[in-house]
């Protein structure tokens, strides 16, 4: 039998969420709907499965009901934002990023997990799923150079 979900997290495996990212383009286009695409990982390694839970738990209370999550390797987690802007989806990370902040992980060695966060928007830095992964991925590799717990999302292509 075909499992859809992580059995750790709760939330889509990688395959099944690039599936959904590809359809929900598509349906951009036809609708011509904005759609954002987040990439956020932790700063330092998770020691405790359950920290990784918890962080999921946070990231579900900052997104609607509608909006997608994945993860995409053991601690990276992509994210879906129907018909929301980059402005949007930056005030949504930041609210994500305020409560990751508050939030006490308590299997963690400092109680606290610090994360870098990248962005990127269609149609504003593309029309095609691989230039947005890119796009995202770049602007995650941005924030991890420039300290922790940052947001890099560009309105450019």
């Amino acid at each position: 039998m075909i499992e859809f979900l992580d059995k750790e997290t709760g939330v889509f495996k990688r395959d099944l969420f690039n599936f959904w990212f590809e359809w929900e383009i598509r349906r951009g286009i036809r609708y011509q709907n904005f759609i954002s695409f987040i990439l956020l990982e932790p700063d330092r390694g998770i020691t405790n499965i359950k920290s990784l839970c918890d962080l999921v738990k946070v990231m579900k209370k900052n997104i609607r009901d509608t909006d997608i999550i994945g993860r995409l390797n053991y601690q990276k987690f992509g994210i879906i934002l129907l018909m929301s802007d980059l402005d949007e989806a930056y005030i949504m990370a930041s609210r994500l990023m305020e409560h990751v902040n508050n939030y006490i992980f308590e299997k963690e060695p400092s109680n606290s997990i610090e994360l870098s966060i990248g962005g990127s928007c269609f149609p504003t830095n593309g029309i095609e799923k691989k230039v947005l992964i890119e796009k995202a991925e770049l602007m995650l590799i941005e924030a991890k150079k420039s300290k922790h717990n940052k947001i890099v999302f560009s309105a450019t292509i």
